[in-house]
């Protein structure tokens, strides 16, 4: 609009021009004034002379026009360009420190990052975060805590001796954009940020400001990165805990990596679940008092293409809280069934993440299961969940439980004492079995602090009419005393470790026929 207005102005102005041009050498070439003259000399009485002074005078009119339209339109357009610059630079920077906003700081970054690609030095970026700030207006008015951001954005240019870039991306946060040398120590330079900008006073003696610190850093030798994603690693630095102990976090690019394989593996693993690669291992549960095999727990391996057989602890904490676990978890559950189908001589106990049973259609898809296998009881099938597992609401998980218990389905609370809330579970949740976890069972015998954990926990589960499951039990010492103690079953290596569903099978086999007598005998000791 403002390039065709100009050349609008430009236009009228050179035919203006032309036109006056023209006009003089029309009257001092051909003697056009004197012709006219005389003209209106013989036609007197017709009073031209006023027609034609404005015809005389009219070229230079219209380029007096043409250029005050000229002048006025550039005026208008510095005006415009002045405005246009002012609106960028409230786009671009904070309005109370002058420093570049969040956008800004973005475009910021990548060229620092993009600069750090063609040189030995690390780019550090620093996310100063103030903490408690919503507090603050509790205490302070507003003029206050703005005095006190410049003061915080002063302090900071004060302690500036590198190449660096001051910016505030919200309210409550500055960052710093910093060049150093390779060779420099980055934990050195988070220390001593941390202590120039740990309290900033507002106008009293009292430090009502305190600052915590997330940094991050990229250089030559790194995998390429974007402004967002070096700012996310910055943000998740930030110390969780509000003290000054914490005042500082470097991001750990292991724990990145650490991350990124987690999704990936996740991903796998939901291909897994499809393409046949998991596999129920059984591991067999003793009855003390008569030595009989009467159930097991399936424990899930993976049977991965590349990584060979992985057992749980690699690869089930990828299905806490995540959508993946309703599906991994009716796998587990089907194939439990189908291993009862075949061989209905041993209860099968499978382990189910809390979010799972939270879920309010758990009962119902467990009901579709069961109804596809109708030859198989539902006393036969055990859950286990884990009491560690945090729970968040128990109610619903409560009425989850007891939906699946109408079923005929009993619920165990697997490695119980290492969570929180034990005794509240036993209160609210349909238990039918607790199993101690092998932490404890390891060193019961010699450590007076874990066998008086046993034995209480024991003791708990018998008030409350509850069996008792002991895992991990390796020696015959330890199956003795817990003999001794009242413990209902136990499973650990001094039987089996976890089998394959024929090796499964056979052991049982083998043990009723061959090794059930000296068992029971070894039991009773």
């Amino acid at each position: 609009m403002q390039e065709q207005l100009r050349k609008q102005i430009i236009r009228d102005s050179i035919i203006s021009l032309a036109v006056l041009v023209l006009a003089t050498i029309w009257f001092t070439k051909y003697e056009t004034f004197e012709s006219i003259m005389l003209f209106l000399q013989q036609h007197e009485s017709w009073e031209l002379d006023e027609l034609f002074l404005v015809l005389l005078l009219s070229p230079a009119i219209l380029l007096w026009f043409a250029m005050r339209r000229f002048r006025d339109a550039l005026t208008q357009n510095r005006q415009r360009v002045l405005a246009e610059q002012e609106f960028q630079n409230k786009l671009k920077f904070d309005s109370l420190t002058g420093l570049p906003n969040n956008a800004f700081l973005e475009s910021l970054l990548d060229e620092k990052i993009e600069a750090i690609n063609n040189s030995n030095n690390t780019l550090v970026f620093v996310i100063i975060s103030i903490v408690k700030y919503e507090a603050l207006y509790e205490c302070h008015s507003s003029q206050e805590i703005d005095d006190s951001l410049i003061k915080l954005r002063n302090r900071i240019s004060d302690i500036s001796d590198l190449d660096w870039i001051i910016a505030k991306p919200s309210r409550n946060r500055f960052a710093l954009v910093i060049e150093i040398p390779e060779e420099k120590n980055i934990e050195v330079l988070a220390h001593k940020l941390s202590e120039q900008l740990k309290f900033i006073p507002l106008n009293t003696s009292e430090p009502v400001i305190q600052c915590k610190l997330g940094l991050t850093y990229f250089n030559d030798n790194d995998e390429p990165i974007s402004s967002v994603n070096m700012m996310m690693q910055a943000y998740e630095a930030l110390p969780k805990i509000q003290h000054d102990d914490t005042a500082y976090t470097i991001f750990q690019k292991a724990e990145e990596a650490n991350k990124l394989n987690d999704c990936k593996l996740r991903k796998e693993l939901s291909s897994a679940i499809s393409n046949n690669e998991l596999v129920l291992h059984f591991q067999p549960q003793v009855v003390l008092n008569s030595g009989e095999i009467l159930s097991a727990e399936a424990l899930v391996r993976w049977n991965h293409p590349e990584k060979g057989f992985l057992t749980p602890d690699k690869f089930i904490h990828l299905i806490d809280h995540h959508p993946i676990s309703s599906f991994f978890g009716e796998w587990v559950i089907e194939a439990a069934l189908n291993q009862i189908k075949k061989d209905a001589r041993v209860a099968i106990s499978v382990n189910i993440t809390v979010c799972h049973i939270e879920r309010a259609e758990f009962s119902q898809s467990l009901a579709k299961l069961l109804s596809r296998y109708p030859m198989v009881s539902p006393s036969k099938l055990k859950i286990e969940l884990t009491e560690s597992a945090g729970i968040t609401d128990y109610k619903k998980v409560a009425l989850s439980m007891k939906a699946c218990t109408a079923l005929g389905i009993r619920f165990s609370l697997d490695d119980f004492g290492t969570g929180y809330s034990a005794l509240n579970q036993l209160r609210v949740l349909p238990i039918a079995q607790i199993k101690i976890d092998r932490s404890f069972i390891r060193n019961f015998l010699t450590d007076q602090t874990d066998f008086m954990m046993v034995s209480s926990l024991i003791g708990l589960a018998s008030n409350f009419n509850l069996e008792v499951v002991a895992e991990g039990v390796e020696t015959l010492e330890q199956l003795a005393k817990l003999n001794d103690l009242g413990c209902h079953k136990v499973q650990g290596f001094l039987f089996s470790k976890p089998l394959s569903a024929p090796e499964f099978v056979s052991w049982i086999n083998e043990y009723n026929e061959l090794n059930f007598l000296p068992k029971k005998q070894v039991i009773r000791q």
